[in-house]
This record gives C-alpha cells, structure tokens and sequence, in this order.
C-alpha cells in the first residue's frame, strides 16, 4: 500500500484530486487578499493625494467589477 505524508495522493499512489481542489481554493483566497491589500494601498494614496475615491473610480481603475458576487451589475 502507497503512503504519502504530504496527502497529494490517494492510497493507490493517483493523485488526490481534494487535494488539488483545496489548493486550489487556497490560491484563489490569496490571490483575493493580494488584490484587496493592494486595492487598499491604492485607495489610501489616492486619499493621501486629496482624490475624492468613489465606486466609480475604482471601476475606472480596473480596481472594482462592475458585476457584484452574484454577477448583477453595481
């Protein structure tokens, strides 16, 4: 019988495919909080600067969609 230690394989020695969802899934999470600190950062210069920062800005940006989560538009 196959034991990896890592979980990226079943018993059978094939990949886990939970695994890789998962890590998926956790890249996708840190990739949104890269995008939101970043967004953050530009926002507060753009403050620190007198801009007047609104939704609209940021969608001028390319810093906002302009779909929400549930793929509405804003």
């Amino acid at each position: 019988m196959y034991e990896d230690r890592t979980g990226r394989r079943n018993s059978s020695g094939a990949p886990d495919p939970t695994y890789a969802e998962a890590a998926r899934r956790a890249e996708r999470a840190a990739a949104r909080d890269r995008l939101r600190r970043c967004r953050g950062a530009i926002l507060s210069l753009a403050k620190l600067d007198g801009m007047r920062v609104s939704g609209g800005w940021l969608r001028a940006q390319g810093l906002r969609s302009a779909r929400g989560h549930d793929g509405r538009r804003r």
